[in-house]
């Protein structure tokens, strides 16, 4: 559709609502305190652009030279509808959110205070001022008209605007299939309320009593289940009902002027309005942030990280993860079936522990990992390291999470031992040679070098000397989280030693012990001492370099080939060492995890071998 065409829609739809407007004109011809014309131009210039402010005055011109005044006076009036349009459409872009302007209630209320009560202000006193100096309406009568025309502009804005808006910005019926009946009930009741109050229904029309409280269960069921689009639309259809009826002298807004009636009515539609949506977008945000919470959840239990299980209060298992099942050795239709409960799966020695436990989760709602034993399904014990949760109080419902301690207890007990053998040795040659100061300091000196090659051995590779996939891990953890601070790249390169298996079965482990170390001296000649080394398993070797611009990347490769063809050229070896390269930089631009540049690499080193060697 051409920018002209959507000048000249608007123009006609802002004709047909401006008349339709001044048709309820009582204090002056061209002041009406029901005015959706300027919700139409509030939603148009805001959703499709402040270009399209043509139309609005156009419409405005025709709909008052139409109806009463001069050339001169229609464009003076027409001139403040159209800023009143442009300043909305602006405060709302600018102060109220944008397009999220009825997803919060800040925004919503920003949206009331600057768009609908601030900008009419424009209009009525520009209108007003217009009015008079042309002679269409006597000074004294300044107020009574400009309280009429702000008002009826202001009750456009607060009914009219967010009805356009919220379906301009979302035209899909998905919600509104899914409750249907929910929408249909709804409905149904607030007209026969609309009716009860507004219609005359059940008392008789001289009786104004004040039922427009009966309407208000109805607009919040429909904020509360419905959405912020149908709150809007009823609170519309509703306004257009209670018009009706106040124009004939029903409802409690019916006095003996029309103009007091419909002013007393606009302002009590608009307060509906605005409450309505705060309440519908409340909503929406709590139901938002439930599906985002829902959605992580059901990540975690999709983790292969740690077990995370589902339990009531007598601790059966509702709900586990694979990791868990997996942990555990029974499938998942056995704890489908109730088979499997916490205290089933604990020794007897660690019951006590989980009935303390579970004291802890009633009283406290939680409590910190603690260590433990579970049975597997073989008979086996399997320590682990579990904290629980309680996420419901009716029904019961608590959260656990197990992690697989039998590492950590493997090396726990071997430190232990390690410990143990050096205290012994320590009080032997202390007690042996306790006269002797200078045999006992060697003694201590020889204590504290076994516990730093203890350390080492966990982060060392025996045979390149280099850093292992532990070490690796750790470190290029460090220096990943000081990239992503810095916003500076990192570069992980992958290698892996080409025939590593030929060299083996050909020549003898010896030698393929031989290309590996040739393999980590390359790396250590091509990389700096700041960068992190390692050989990560069998002939895969990692490199994590940090603090260097994006274009090192290509000079790394290349001295790295230059340094294999040295070697190969002058050191005599009965194989030819080769080694295929993969690549991942951490730019900023997605790459959330070390384990994700380690990814991107070793698919990058597989292409690459590829392309070298096709078969």
């Amino acid at each position: 559709m051409t920018k002209t065409t959507k000048i000249l829609l608007l123009a006609a739809g802002y004709v047909f609502l401006a008349k339709a407007g001044l048709r309820l004109a009582s204090v002056n011809a061209s002041a009406t305190a029901v005015w959706p014309a300027a919700g139409l131009a509030l939603a148009i210039l805001f959703m499709e652009g402040y270009e399209l402010w043509p139309g609005v005055f156009i419409g405005a011109f025709i709909a008052n030279l139409t109806t009463a005044g001069t050339i001169l006076t229609s464009l003076g009036i027409a001139t403040g509808n159209t800023l009143e349009g442009l300043l909305a459409a602006y405060a709302v872009r600018q102060y109220a959110g944008g397009r999220q302007v009825f997803d919060h209630p800040a925004n919503i209320y920003k949206y009331a205070a600057l768009a609908a009560l601030g900008s009419p202000m424009v209009a009525a006193t520009i209108g007003v001022t217009t009015l008079i100096v042309g002679g269409f309406a006597p000074p004294n009568e300044f107020g009574t008209i400009w309280l009429t025309w702000w008002l009826g502009d202001a009750g456009g804005i607060f009914l009219t605007a967010p009805l356009l808006v919220l379906w301009m910005l979302n035209p899909r019926l998905a919600r509104i299939r899914k409750n249907v009946l929910e929408t249909v009930l709804v409905s149904t009741i607030l007209f026969a309320l609309a009716i009860i109050t507004f219609g005359g229904g059940f008392y008789p029309s001289r009786l104004h009593y004040p039922l427009e409280f009966l309407c208000t269960p109805a607009i919040l069921w429909a904020a509360f289940r419905l959405g912020k689009r149908l709150t809007a639309t009823m609170t519309f259809f509703l306004s257009m009902l209670a018009v009706w009826g106040t124009l004939h002298g029903l409802g409690p807004f019916a006095r003996w002027s029309q103009n007091d009636s419909l002013l007393l009515l606009q302002a009590y539609m608009g307060v509906v309005s605005i409450m309505s949506l705060a309440v519908a977008a409340v909503v929406a945000e709590r139901e938002h942030a439930l599906q985002t919470s829902e959605i992580r959840f059901a990540r975690l239990m999709e983790s292969n990280v740690i077990g995370i299980i589902t339990r009531d209060s007598d601790g059966r298992i509702l709900e586990a993860n694979d990791t868990f099942l997996s942990l555990i050795g029974y499938s998942r239709n056995e704890m489908l079936d109730g088979d499997l409960r916490d205290q089933d799966l604990t020794p007897p020695e660690y019951q006590s522990q989980v009935a303390w436990a579970d004291e802890h989760l009633r009283s406290s709602g939680g409590y910190q990992a603690i260590e433990k034993e579970l049975i597997h399904r073989e008979g086996t014990r399997i320590p682990v390291l579990i904290g629980a949760v309680r996420i419901d109080e009716s029904p019961f419902r608590a959260v656990c999470f197990v992690i697989d301690a039998t590492h950590r207890r493997q090396a726990m007990e071997a430190l232990r031992q390690a410990y143990d053998e050096i205290e012994v040795r320590v009080a032997k040659r202390t007690e042996e040679l306790s006269q002797v100061n200078f045999e006992l300091s060697k003694e201590i000196a020889r204590r504290h070098q076994a516990e730093a090659e203890l350390k080492n051995l966990s982060l060392l590779d025996p045979l390149t000397g280099l850093y292992n996939r532990r070490g690796f891990l750790a470190l290029s953890e460090q220096q990943w989280l000081q990239a992503y601070r810095d916003k500076r790249p990192l570069f992980l390169f992958f290698a892996d030693v080409d025939g590593l298996k030929t060299i083996n079965d050909t020549l003898g482990h010896h030698r393929g012990d031989q290309a590996l170390i040739e393999a980590a001296n390359v790396l250590r000649r091509t990389f700096r001492k700041s960068d992190i080394l390692s050989r990560i398993g069998g002939d895969e070797f990692a490199v994590v370099a940090a603090q260097a611009p994006l274009e090192q990347a290509q000079v790394y490769l290349a001295r790295l080939q230059e340094n294999i063809d040295e070697i190969n050229a002058t050191s005599h070896l009965p194989f030819k060492l080769s080694l295929s390269i993969g690549t991942a930089v951490f730019d900023q631009q997605g790459k959330s995890s070390v384990q994700e540049l380690m990814r991107l690499a070793d698919e990058d080193l597989y292409t690459h071998k590829h392309s070298r060697n096709p078969s």
